[in-house]
């Protein structure tokens, strides 16, 4: 199915629940982190940051249409469901709300945040292959790793952050409502002129 096919409320639940599952895969995280479990732990986090990123896309998606854009569905259906293209999304709706603050309070303690994101992004594939060791046996070094054996507590620090960043960012996507969407289509075509 395609995003094409979904309504704006359709679209608007997509925002939530997408935001409300990456929340839970993030605290099922959090129980295998006590229960040292790094390696999956690992893997829930990064997938909760993957999880993330689905809200601002679908977000996009919702804006676009409102503003009669054309629209590039094949692209967000892809995006939607490629690992790295969801990472990326997210980090490039990071560093856009980083910018926003910077612009906002004209505090510069934020361009090195804002410079780790920027490095994130070259490290996509990296990130997708440690996702891959969080839970598949590899070859490393000529012999064979279980995640277990690669994956400890620093690894897992290393991602939960990040994680934890995305869900206070990203905390409105799971507080849209109908009124919120109201509010958006009636601004949008305030800005416009119409009525």
């Amino acid at each position: 199915m395609s995003l094409k096919n979904l309504s704006d409320d359709n679209l608007l639940e997509g925002m939530k629940k997408s935001y409300a599952n990456a929340v839970e895969l993030l605290d099922e995280a959090h129980l295998l982190f006590n229960s040292k479990k790094y390696s999956r732990a690992y893997s829930l986090c990064q997938l909760s940051i993957e999880e993330f990123a689905k809200a601002p896309l679908l977000f996009g998606v919702l804006m676009e249409r409102l503003e009669g854009l054309e629209i590039d569905y094949e692209k967000y259906d892809h995006d939607f469901k490629n690992h790295e293209k969801k990472m990326e999304h997210g980090i490039e709706w990071e560093i856009a709300m980083f910018k926003k603050f910077k612009h906002d309070t004209g505090k510069d303690f934020i361009d090195k945040t804002m410079e780790k994101s920027e490095e994130f992004l070259t490290k996509i594939k990296e990130f997708n292959n440690l996702k891959n060791e969080s839970l598949y046996v590899h070859i490393k070094n000529n012999s064979f790793q279980t995640p277990s054996e690669i994956f400890d507590e620093k690894k897992y620090e290393s991602i939960v952050g990040i994680a934890s960043l995305r869900k206070l960012m990203l905390q409105v996507f799971g507080k849209f409502d109908d009124k919120s969407l109201a509010d958006l289509k009636k601004a949008i075509n305030e800005d416009d002129g119409s009525k």
